[in-house]
């Protein structure tokens, strides 16, 4: 039986969002859009040096306002859920991230990274950043490092998933991609761990394309999510440090993105250059 074909393109979650917002919803606005509060009880009159047991500090910071609203956590599911019930995928990051040097400031370091993904122990990823090119292939055994300018490779025994990988070389040797917990099994559970606060700020352009962009806050962090309203898909990403010095913020791009890539197993398999020399890793805390 022939189906029926939609003369209208795809709209997705993003697409709703933004149907639904014509203008932009600040914290403020989600505060009076929450259902009120009952009345507090009349208080005991009590003497005025009287305090309750549980009186906090006169210094002690209040409690940060929670605010979570659905449309934010349905959006990040969204995309999250498309990007884990991926098989095979593909997807370009440029990021900025910045460095801190010994004088205090911070030197935004550029990076533009390939990833090619293919569920579960197979990854790939071609970082490029200046005139430095750095290949790591992962096959579900050995994660290897090559690095083009100078004929050197390392390589770090994993074994398991991506997961495992990605942790396994963050934790030993603070090797870590551009926006890595996307590519996890769950994002969505990485993501909202903790999470305090998550609203829709409404329609925003990104490189002149239209976006729906979300706020999320969880302690430490304050982090932002621009959505492509036809694919569902992220298209920037952005983390601020509130705890470190200087609240460092981190940015990502995402591009081309492909959930349907044809990389063969070959691909993922690190084959020694002629004449290449391979070398230890530092552990994590020299190479940070």
């Amino acid at each position: 039986m022939m189906g029926l074909i939609s003369p209208t393109p795809r709209r997705g979650l993003a697409t709703a969002l933004l149907l639904l917002s014509a203008a932009a919803f600040s914290p403020a606005l989600a505060q009076e859009a929450a259902p009120a509060a009952a009345p507090a009880p009349q208080a005991e009159t009590k003497p005025a040096d009287a305090k309750p047991a549980d009186a906090k500090p006169a210094d002690a910071k209040p409690d940060a306002p929670q605010w979570k609203e659905q449309a934010a956590l349905d959006l990040l599911k969204a995309a999250t859920d498309k990007i884990a019930a991926a098989k095979t995928l593909s997807v370009t990051i440029e990021s900025e991230r910045p460095v801190a040097t010994t004088l205090g400031q911070f030197v935004t370091k550029l990076e533009e990274t390939d990833i090619t993904l293919s569920r579960p122990e197979r990854f790939r990823a071609k970082v490029r950043s200046g005139e430095n090119k750095v290949e790591y292939l992962y096959d579900g055994d050995s994660l290897v490092l090559f690095d083009k300018n100078t004929n050197l490779y390392a390589r770090l025994k994993v074994g398991g998933d991506v997961a495992a990988m990605l942790q396994k070389a963050a934790e030993t040797s603070a090797i870590q991609f551009a926006a890595a917990e996307f590519l996890l099994p769950d994002p969505y559970a990485v993501l909202t761990e903790g999470l305090a606060n998550a609203y829709v700020v409404g329609p925003s352009l990104v490189d002149g394309d239209m976006t729906v962009q979300a706020v999320y806050a969880a302690p430490g962090l304050e982090w932002q999510l621009w959505v492509d309203p036809d694919t569902d898909l992220p298209v920037r990403y952005q983390v601020t440090h509130l705890d470190e010095p200087g609240l460092p913020t981190y940015v990502a791009r995402f591009s081309d993105w492909d959930l349907k890539e044809k990389a063969g197993p070959g691909e993922f398999t690190f084959k020694v250059p002629k004449g290449a020399v391979e070398i230890g890793l530092l552990p994590a805390a020299k190479a940070e």
